[in-house]
């Protein structure tokens, strides 16, 4: 039996048709945290280089926040917000596509590009014997933008949070014991 060999060549970035995934990046984290109020805590983080010019950037995240308060009867003081940014090397951070209608805000907390936004957090279970030390959310979001990069660019992609209170992530408000994991998810696309 003879052995078939076949040459595979390399197609560059730029040779690909518009619509093709030129890279596909993601981060995770398992680690339960509580993050102190309004201080625009860091959730994720990543950072890619741009294969090709102005490509289109898919983003998804997903994110496990225990409920705050416990037992309180007024979650009115546990405002919280969660935003996706870009800060391209040598430049300015920008806000992802958020919810153009989650304009809330509290302590200093930005006004636009947030993809999540309370005023007034649901607690499923207060009141209940264990009130809600052992409930978590998973908050979810994606969201496409086409900044006009050139290739090569380095950018970073961060989802914060600000509170009015701490907040809970990977972890419900009783312990690390129980909680769950939060991603992040990139895709350049070909414009």
């Amino acid at each position: 039996m003879a052995l078939i060999t076949t040459k595979i060549d390399t197609i560059s970035h730029s040779a690909l048709p518009s619509g093709s995934v030129l890279g596909a990046y993601s981060v995770s984290s398992s680690t339960g945290t509580t993050y102190s109020n309004s201080t625009g805590n860091v959730l994720l983080t990543k950072t890619i280089t741009t294969k090709r010019a102005n490509s289109t950037f898919l983003v998804n995240v997903s994110f496990c926040q225990g409920v705050g308060g416990g037992n309180t009867a007024n979650l009115d003081s546990y405002d919280h917000h969660f935003y996706i940014t870009m800060t391209p090397a040598g430049g300015a951070t920008s806000y992802l596509d958020g919810n153009p209608g989650c304009t809330r805000t509290t302590g200093g907390a930005p006004a636009n590009g947030k993809i999540y936004s309370t005023d007034v957090p649901f607690g499923p279970s207060r009141d209940w014997t264990y009130g809600n030390n052992h409930d978590v959310f998973f908050r979810s979001m994606n969201s496409t933008n086409s900044p006009s990069y050139a290739a090569g660019v380095s950018v970073t992609f961060t989802l914060l949070s600000w509170a009015q209170a701490d907040v809970h992530i990977n972890r419900c408000q009783a312990g690390v014991s129980s909680g769950g994991a939060s991603g992040m998810h990139i895709m350049e696309i070909a414009a």
